[in-house]
């Protein structure tokens, strides 16, 4: 997995028309801190602005004193008429540096365009674009990290993310990012945080696509099982005649391939009980139900086919002899349906002989000709 890129937002002058107070003195040497700490994580840090009211500035001043940062670890995103100061070291380490140069004429849009790439956000301190960015790195579920001790949006930023369902901190994380700290070791707690954030972000969605893929997994083996039943159902109606009643044709042909689901279900408590293969959730379960019907219903067929061809047919007289091995064989088929299986994929579906048997298909040929 490559460094995660962590976007930094904030201007850390006083005040502008309505915003709030900013500690700042102390949230510039926490910004620093928290560039240092960023530095060893082994983090990118996304840019904007190195204007010297920004919190970029002295996120990159500590980022580069760390003598962690990599080439093209410090990423400046700004419009390409542009001109301001230069951050730290971007004179003398210039390849630490990349820069992706932005429309100036669309500039709040060629921001927010940059979110996408971003794998998490630091914000302190006030700003239009401290707001602008923080809100679409919360709509985005983006890990947010809001600096809340030293006042300014970033504080409301704070507690906007504290009260959103689903966010990735827990409460005591809330608590420590809002401290009024500017120690190495707070810094480096903010940014594991912040990391610890993208985990869970990255585990919530690793499982929101996993349950996804078992649904239409679901979907797909519902309509295959649906579809097979059908087939066992036609089966059933071509056996049917005058000395075969529908009832027990169809009971014949579709109640095995159900006891082939018992079998399922027992062999999977069995695993459990021998703890081999514990059951973890219902998609443990239904994977075993799907293929234990169709192995004792395939299992079960093959045995009729045999015994219809001995016994020159079936009629409601001869239910009592084959019924119950039918329904034994179902049973066992679902009990042990990973070797029923295997073998019915080395069966060849071009050679009768090698499914039906030899003597099968003689039989059938002497009823026919008879």
């Amino acid at each position: 997995m490559s460094s995660p890129v962590i976007a930094i937002l904030g201007r850390l002058n006083e005040k502008q028309g309505d915003e709030q107070l900013v500690e700042t003195n102390t949230a510039a040497v926490a910004a620093t801190a928290i560039g240092t700490a960023l530095a060893k994580a082994g983090c990118r840090i996304k840019v904007y602005d190195s204007s010297p009211e920004y919190a970029a500035t002295k996120v990159v001043e500590g980022y580069h004193a760390s003598r962690h940062a990599k080439p093209k670890s410090i990423i400046v995103c700004r419009p390409a008429a542009v001109q301001p100061p230069l951050f730290a070291g971007e004179k003398e380490r210039r390849e630490l540096f990349s820069f992706e140069a932005a429309d100036s004429k669309i500039w709040e849009v060629s921001f927010l365009l940059s979110f996408p790439d971003v794998d998490g956000v630091i914000a302190m301190g006030n700003g239009y674009f401290t707001q602008l960015g923080g809100l679409q790195a919360l709509a985005m579920k983006i890990p947010v990290v809001a600096l809340a001790g030293y006042g300014g949006v970033a504080a409301d930023l704070w507690r906007k993310n504290k009260e959103l369902a689903g966010n990735f901190a827990t409460a005591e994380e809330h608590g420590l990012v809002a401290e009024r700290n500017t120690s190495a070791k707070w810094a480096e707690d903010c940014v594991a945080v912040l990391l610890t954030q993208r985990h869970r972000r990255a585990e919530a969605a690793e499982a929101d696509t996993a349950i996804r893929w078992w649904r239409r997994l679901m979907i797909y083996v519902l309509v295959a099982v649906s579809i097979f039943l059908g087939g066992l159902a036609a089966i059933g109606r071509s056996w049917q005649n005058s000395s075969l009643s529908a009832v027990w044709a169809y009971t014949l042909t579709i109640g095995p391939a159900f006891l082939g689901i018992v079998g399922a279900a027992v062999r999977s408590v069995l695993d459990v009980w021998l703890n081999r293969k514990p059951i973890s959730n219902i998609r443990s379960i239904l994977a075993p139900v799907a293929l234990g019907f169709v192995a004792g219903g395939l299992a079960a067929l093959l045995f009729l086919i045999e015994q219809r061809a001995a016994l020159e047919g079936l009629t409601d007289q001869k239910i009592g002899i084959v019924l119950p091995s039918a329904l034994i064989v179902g049973f066992t088929a679902g009990l042990t349906l990973d070797r029923v299986l295997l073998k019915l994929l080395k069966l060849d579906a071009m050679d009768p002989d090698t499914i039906l048997g030899k003597n099968t298909r003689k039989r059938m040929k002497s009823a026919k000709d008879a």
